[in-house]
């Protein structure tokens, strides 16, 4: 009688705690991703895109050059979640980059070789 009871319950339940999950997207959000070109010429822009970002949100991105120096500028994330930064290259060699949230924690990263 308990176990009839239970899936009575449960089949009752189920629905509105289905339509309250789907109308949070922040708990099923994928991690956030950054992609862009593998290898691209010194001064030539490279584009990197991301999408699954925190929308609004205020974001750093840290670029590494190849001698190891670090730069970091400020972006925001669009309403839709996406994000997109141009980098030209100066240097030959191997450049990353990381998007970072406001306590400096890694979201997410790419890099790209640029040749002479």
């Amino acid at each position: 009688m308990q176990l009839k009871s239970f899936a009575r319950l449960a089949r009752a339940i189920t629905p509105p705690v289905v339509a309250l999950a789907m109308s949070l997207p922040w708990l099923v959000q994928a991690a956030p991703t950054l992609a862009g070109p593998s290898v691209g010429k010194v001064s030539e822009a490279a584009v990197f895109s991301g999408s699954g970002y925190v929308a609004n949100s205020a974001v750093s991105i840290s670029v590494t050059l190849p001698g190891g120096a670090e730069a970091t500028f400020s972006a925001v994330v669009a309403a839709d979640g996406s994000l997109s930064y141009s980098v030209a290259p100066t240097d030959p060699g191997v450049h990353s980059l990381k998007v970072l949230d406001s306590g400096g924690n890694t979201l997410s990263s790419a890099m790209f070789i640029a040749r002479p």
